[in-house]
């Protein structure tokens, strides 16, 4: 498989079509394993 920067569209739906296929609980996220980027909402303060 070629490196993640270079999957065209089919390769990626395939690739996770494989991930459900094969796990009962799956987590995607952005942003890679050492940086995950996660947003958070922003919090109001009365």
């Amino acid at each position: 498989m070629s490196s993640q920067s270079e999957l065209t569209e089919e390769e990626v739906r395939e690739r996770v079509e494989e991930v459900l296929e094969e796990n009962e609980v799956v987590l995607f996220m952005k942003g890679n394993r050492l940086i995950p980027s996660v947003a958070t909402p922003s919090v109001r303060s009365s």
